[in-house]
């Protein structure tokens, strides 16, 4: 069973670097840059858990599709998570997770 996150799984964990594995020898590096809570009315009783998303940025400038990706933090040890493109500019590409 996957664990079950919490909004404060991730907000002591602001501007840290997550290590993103696309495969057994390739992996990125992407920064959270954002915890955010959202509206409890979108969680329509599903869990007691408080719906959150969290957005990561990363300077490569390939865009990943949206999908299961495995991760990894020196804190919470490897874990997977649904992560999906939102935007991209100059400065890199951004990914989304909303936790409901």
């Amino acid at each position: 069973m996957p664990p079950l996150f919490e909004i404060s799984t991730f907000t002591d964990l602001l501007h840290e670097t997550f290590t993103l594995r696309l495969d057994s020898s390739t992996s990125l590096a992407l920064e959270l840059i954002q915890v955010k809570s959202l509206s409890s009315s979108s969680n329509s009783g599903k869990s007691d858990r408080e719906p959150f998303s969290i957005e990561f940025s990363c300077q490569n400038e390939t865009v990943l599709e949206q999908k299961m990706y495995t991760f990894y933090h020196p804190r919470m040890g490897t874990f997977e998570i649904f992560i999906v493109p939102v935007a991209k500019d100059v400065k890199g590409v951004y990914y989304e997770a909303v936790f409901a």
